[in-house]
């Protein structure tokens, strides 16, 4: 009879778990659906800003290097013909 009333015990708090771990994967999906989207969201768009950001910067030192190979070009070209590098 001791056995039976310890199995019985542990039957209920089998039971008691299953009724826990339940109620924490659907609380844990609420939060995933309620909280990820927009967590999501806002790093995606955070991203964006930064790649955007960088790229702008990426692309004025490319402006300035090829404006500035393009000027030596000039003087060189200018050079060899004798003449001042504006013409």
């Amino acid at each position: 009879m001791h056995v039976n009333t310890n199995l019985e015990r542990v039957d209920v708090i089998t039971e008691n778990v299953q009724t826990v771990t339940t109620n924490a994967s659907a609380l844990s999906a609420i939060v995933a659906a309620t909280v990820g989207g927009p967590l999501v969201k806002v790093a995606a768009f955070s991203y964006g800003v930064r790649k955007a950001l960088r790229d702008s910067g990426r692309r004025d030192v490319e402006r300035r290097v090829k404006s500035e190979l393009k000027a030596e070009r000039r003087a060189a070209k200018a050079s060899r013909r004798g003449g001042p590098a504006g013409s």
